[in-house]
C-alpha cells in the first residue's frame, strides 16, 4: 500500500496569558496516526509533551496498488471504503487512472454503507508504457460528504540497465561510423549513445561523468565522492566531454548542507549523522578536504561549521595513523593552519 509521509513544524508560537495558544495546522492528503508534539520555554525553564491523534474522513477511502507495474502489465487497483462516522446511505463512487496507467473501462459505481459497514472493490488496471500514472478516486455521500484522494504509481522497465562499451583505434585515415545499429537491440527510446575520442584508451569521460551525478547513497563518504568531482564537472564538460549543467552547483549546495548536517558537537563528522558512529580518520579529512574546495569555488560553506571542523582536525592530527595523519596535515595546510 502507498505510504504518505507527514512533518509540519509552526515554529515559535506566543502564549497568552494563560499559557494557551491556538496553532492552524494544515494537514495534507493523509489517513493515519500522526505524533503531535510540543516544546514550551522561558527564561529560566523548558518542558515538552506529546500526544498520539487520528486523522482520517467520516467515510475513508484507501486505494491498494501494485509496487509497480512493467509496461503493458495488467494488474488491479482495490478500493477499501469504510463508514467509519458519515451517514447511512448510498454513495457515489468514481475512479480515474491517467498517466502512465488506465482503467480497462470508466468506474463510476453507487453503494450503499450502513453504519460501521467496510466494502472492497477491485478493477483492472493496464500500463502502458514506462513513466508515472495516477489513480484519483472521488466519493460523495449524504449530508454533503465529499473527499478526493490521489495515489501514484510507476510503470518501470521490466529489464534492469545495461551498457555497453566498445572501444576500436582510429589509425591515420580511417573513419569509424555509429549508427542506429547501436541501439537495435534497446527497447526503443531507452537507449542513450555517447562516443568519446581520446589517447587514453578504456577511459569512458562522458560515462563517468553521467554514473557520477546518479550515485544514489548518502553516508559523509558517499556524499563527499559523489560531490566533489561535481566540483569540476562544468569545467571537464568545456573540453568536449559533454553538455555543461547549470544546476551542478544547486547539487553540489546540497551535497554541502548534507556534509554540515553530519558534524558533531566537537567539531568532528559522523558516519550518518552527528548521533551516528563517528567516521573514520581519512574520512574526516576527506570530508574537510572537499569544503574547503567547495569554498575556494565560490560555493556556500558555513564559516562556522568549516572552522569547528579544522579546529577538530588540528586537535586531532597527531593521534591519527600515519596515512591518516598525512591527509590531515596536508588539509591543515591547505587552510593555513599548518606548515606545508
Amino acid at each position: 500500500m502507498p505510504t504518505r509521509t507527514v512533518a509540519l513544524f509552526s515554529g515559535p508560537v506566543k502564549l497568552d496569558d494563560k499559557g494557551e495558544a491556538r496553532i492552524a495546522l494544515e494537514i495534507p492528503d493523509f489517513i493515519g496516526q500522526l505524533r503531535l508534539m510540543a516544546v514550551a520555554y522561558d527564561k529560566s525553564k523548558v518542558g515538552s509533551g506529546e500526544a498520539r491523534l487520528f486523522v482520517r474522513d467520516a467515510v475513508t477511502a484507501d486505494v491498494i496498488l501494485p509496487r509497480f507495474l512493467a509496461p503493458d502489465d495488467t494488474g488491479r487497483v482495490a478500493l477499501s471504503l469504510h463508514n467509519v462516522e458519515g451517514q447511512p446511505g448510498d454513495y457515489k463512487v468514481t475512479l480515474e487512472a491517467t498517466g502512465a496507467v488506465a482503467l480497462e473501462r470508466p468506474v463510476s459505481e453507487t453503494r450503499r454503507l450502513n453504519a460501521n459497514q467496510r466494502e472492497l472493490m477491485t478493477w483492472p488496471l493496464k500500463a502502458g508504457d514506462v513513466g508515472f500514472g495516477k489513480v484519483a478516486v472521488a466519493v460523495s455521500g449524504p449530508g454533503n460528504f465529499a473527499v478526493r484522494r490521489e495515489w501514484d504509481i510507476q510503470v518501470r522497465a521490466a529489464q534492469t540497465p545495461s551498457a555497453v562499451d566498445t572501444t576500436a583505434p582510429l589509425e591515420a585515415s580511417r573513419e569509424l561510423t555509429v549508427d542506429r545499429e547501436v541501439i537495435q537491440p534497446f527497447a526503443a527510446g531507452t537507449a542513450q549513445v555517447s562516443v568519446a575520442l581520446s589517447r587514453i584508451p578504456g577511459i569512458d569521460v562522458p560515462g563517468l561523468l553521467r554514473a557520477l551525478d546518479k550515485y544514489p547513497y548518502g553516508c559523509i563518504e558517499q556524499t563527499t565522492s559523489r560531490a566533489l568531482p561535481l566540483l569540476y564537472y562544468n569545467d571537464v564538460a568545456l573540453l568536449g566531454y559533454g553538455p555543461a549543467d547549470p544546476k551542478i552547483a544547486d547539487r553540489v549546495q546540497d551535497a554541502i548542507y548534507r556534509i554540515v548536517d553530519m558534524q558533531m558537537g566537537d567539531g568532528s563528522f559522523g558516519m550518518w549523522g552527528p548521533f551516528s558512529s563517528p567516521a573514520a580518520e581519512w574520512l574526516q579529512s576527506y570530508a574537510l578536504d572537499f569544503l574547503l574546495r567547495a569554498r575556494d569555488q565560490k560555493m556556500a560553506v558555513p564559516a562556522a561549521s568549516l572552522q569547528r571542523g579544522l579546529g577538530w582536525l588540528s586537535r586531532s592530527a597527531e593521534r591519527m595513523s600515519p596515512n591518516a595523519q598525512a591527509y590531515a596535515w596536508y588539509v591543515l595546510a591547505k587552510a593555513g593552519l599548518a606548515d606545508a
